[in-house]
């Protein structure tokens, strides 16, 4: 007699278009498929496929249908559209939930679809969320525990195998750094960097480091005060929201608040060809973290600090501030960028990067730097959800060959990841350091310039823009006339992850408020 099969839905729980969440579903479906047993049969359910009424009329209070342990009949809402939901929620005896965060709770949608619910979902021996964070987690239990289900007592993430232990999805977005020797205290980077345009609006030079005695690995890093310690280096990472800091950094302030939990998080990717994975994990503490020379400053900042490695340090130099969406936050918190905003300390909540090509560059808060380059900014949409991302095509000497990719921006990767090693745009290997290819991202994509142009009020571009990689920059090293690309192929990624060297160059405006993306070519490229 065959073993009786335990069917176990993958749930998809957010609607939103331009939409990502099937993507992630199908990843994380690939992941667990090779670690399930035989007798667990894993499916994918989309709540985008059951467009549920918030208001229905003519349906009956859930509560009120049946009894506790009793299955709910066919047609007994008196819905059709409940009905087929609650028909289908009763073929499983488990869930798994992959859902991002909205206002720091779960998607409209899912709400929606469990409040149309009491019994059905009687038997359920799983009820996570695989993309979230603390936030879902908790926005999740209060309406599953109504529900009565068996709730796992640890979190099944670590069980993935892509996951290597992480409290956080978004993290295996690749963050490229390695460990350096023992802690020293690096210089400061110099009140002479950089300039203050604008009559004084809030601006902050950054400064590249790359070789040993920079100790920065092949980062941007901007001058920092955090709680009573002045002129710290941080690594500005538009791939992750919180700050962190290395052992024996830490100064607390008077207005040091020591919170009652600790952190836990799994970076990937950590060395700068791609490879390795670093765990780190501390307390968590509220104090001021200000970016020097400016006004710019959060009087009680939530902030990690590195108990654990203690050494070598994680990070280059100080430590690292992160400027993406709080969804990957390990600490609870919205980034420091975000909270600027919403204490209404920016014109607009937006921020710019200039990378040049001399190490040197500018960093521009609540206003766009357009003295900085010509034209227009090319405006692509951010992808619901995933600061900082958009959809481009994808050109290879000159000739668009991928449309519609997904793509990651993240200053806190060195080198570039193709979402598939067997795309030809990946380069992923040698070429001829004397007649290099041309590797470029359409910004918008063409499909989403040409949805903008029927909509006059869309902050998006109308035509799509090629923004080539500058051929130095295509280089991760050489021996004579062999290069190596600094562009590998992966399917570990369901996006195209593209670091810094992209970055150079140009000026990337990230714009919170209206959800988008601008790019240009510097002037003195």
């Amino acid at each position: 007699m065959a073993d009786p099969k335990l069917k176990i839905a993958l749930l998809i729980c957010s609607t939103r278009k331009p939409r990502v969440a099937p993507s992630i579903a199908a990843w994380v479906v690939s992941a667990l498929t090779s670690t399930l047993p035989p007798s667990i049969i894993l499916e994918t359910v989309d709540l985008a496929d059951y467009p549920l009424p918030i208001s229905p009329s003519g349906s009956v209070i859930p509560a009120k249908i049946t009894v506790p342990g009793t299955p709910v009949p066919k047609g007994a809402y008196h819905d059709a559209q409940i009905d087929a939901w609650s028909q289908k929620v009763t073929e499983y005896a488990g869930f798994v939930f992959v859902t991002p965060q909205y206002n720091w709770n779960v998607p409209a949608a899912l709400k929606v679809a469990l409040d149309h619910l009491f019994h059905d979902p009687s038997l359920p021996l799983l009820t996570h969320t695989i993309t979230g964070t603390t936030t879902e987690n908790h926005g999740l239990s209060l309406p599953t525990q109504r529900l009565r289900p068996r709730n796992l007592p640890h979190d099944p993430r670590p069980w993935l195998p892509w996951a290597n232990g992480s409290t956080h999805l978004q993290k295996t977005r690749a963050n490229t750094w390695s460990s350096g020797p023992p802690y020293e205290k690096p210089p400061k980077l110099g009140k002479d960097w950089g300039n203050r345009p604008r009559g004084g609006l809030p601006s902050s030079p950054i400064q590249f480091m790359n070789d040993a005695a920079d100790t920065g690995q092949g980062f941007w890093f901007a001058n920092f005060t955090v709680g009573a310690a002045e002129e710290l280096i941080l690594l500005i990472d538009t791939g992750s929201s919180d700050v962190y800091l290395n052992p024996g950094v830490y100064e607390p302030s008077v207005n040091s608040v020591p919170e009652d939990e600790n952190f836990t998080i799994t970076f990937a990717t950590t060395n700068p060809d791609g490879s390795g994975t670093a765990t780190i994990a501390g307390p968590i503490f509220k104090d001021i973290v200000s970016l020097d020379n400016t006004s710019l400053s959060i009087s009680q900042m939530p902030l990690g600090v590195v108990a654990d490695p203690e050494n070598p340090p994680t990070f280059p130099n100080d430590g690292l501030i992160g400027f993406a969406n709080s969804t990957g936050s390990a600490v609870n918190s919205a980034s420091w960028f975000t909270l600027l905003c919403s204490e209404g300390e920016l014109d607009e909540c937006r921020f710019g990067l200039a990378y040049q090509t001399d190490d040197t560059g500018t960093q521009y808060f609540g206003y766009v730097a357009e003295e900085r380059f010509e034209g227009p900014l090319s405006v692509g949409p951010v992808v619901p959800e995933n600061e900082w991302s958009t959809y481009v095509d994808v050109a290879y000497d000159g000739t668009v060959l991928l449309k519609d990719q997904w793509m990651v921006t993240d200053s806190g990767t060195t080198v570039m990841f193709g979402a598939s090693p067997e795309d030809p745009t990946t380069l992923d290997g040698y070429f001829s350091c004397s007649n290099p290819p041309t590797l470029g991202f359409g910004i918008p994509s063409i499909s989403n310039a040409s949805q903008a142009s029927q909509d006059p009020s869309s902050p998006v571009s109308h035509t799509s823009t090629i923004f080539n990689v500058l051929s130095s920059q295509l280089v991760q090293n050489s021996t004579g006339d062999n290069c190596t690309a600094s562009i590998h192929g992966t399917d570990e990624f369901p996006f195209w992850l593209i670091g810094q060297v992209f970055f150079q160059g140009k000026y990337i405006d990230h714009n919170h408020a209206t959800e988008t993306m601008g790019f240009a070519v510097l002037c003195d490229v």
